[in-house]
């Protein structure tokens, strides 16, 4: 994988700002990418994607996100889908 991918709805108001994102290297959870940030563009219904692109394609059996900073518009932070590419 060399991306990470968020999907969510009211980015703007509920959605993941500042992550790192680790992988699992068969032994631990090794960080890949550190304070990545997200700027959603909307606080809309519609569903709004951000990739996070890692330094170097890895290949993984499981990915992490360590959540440092969200929205908290409405007390809690959202994300609809988690993928990777």
């Amino acid at each position: 994988m060399s991306e990470v991918v968020l999907a969510t709805h009211h980015g703007q108001g509920q959605g993941i700002t500042r992550l790192d994102v680790q992988i699992w290297n068969g032994t631990a959870w090794t960080t890949r990418s550190t304070d990545a940030t997200i700027d959603w563009a909307s606080d809309s219904g519609s569903v709004e994607l951000a990739a996070l692109p890692l330094p170097a394609a890895v290949s993984t059996t499981g990915v992490r996100l360590v959540v440092k900073a969200a929205s908290h518009t409405w007390g809690n932070l959202s994300v609809n889908e988690i993928s990777t590419r």
